[in-house]
């Protein structure tokens, strides 16, 4: 199971926007599933968004990232190609940036609640 580390100002941010109560569900914002209209090559896996969905709403989102905030944050297989180890959040400059040991992946992951 893929792990992600949140930094506490990540947290924060996360339960602000109704985290502890909602799946957080981790998505490409390529075009590659239903909560993402952006489409195209130059997109491909170098922008992401959060997603809060009730729990248990969305299936194709399913895989958990373990993560030391206790929030149910989840993923899919696609989403897997452009992740790697050491993944973390962090919220730094008044935005979400998503990174792992290779370096940031998106320093503007965006949230949108559904």
């Amino acid at each position: 199971m893929l792990k992600i580390n949140i930094s506490d100002a990540a947290e924060e941010k996360l339960l602000k926007l109704d985290g502890a109560n909602k799946d957080v569900i981790l998505v490409a914002d390529d075009g590659s599933s239903d909560f993402s209209p952006v489409g195209g090559a130059c997109s491909l896996g170098d922008k992401f968004k959060i997603v809060f969905a009730e729990k248990g709403k969305d299936g194709k989102h399913t895989l958990e990232l373990k993560n030391n905030a206790g929030l149910n944050v989840l993923t899919s297989e696609y989403e897997l190609i452009f992740l790697g180890e050491g993944l973390y959040l962090t919220f730094e400059n008044n935005n979400l940036r998503l990174g792992d040991n290779s370096g940031v992946i998106d320093s503007v992951v965006t949230t949108e609640t559904i």
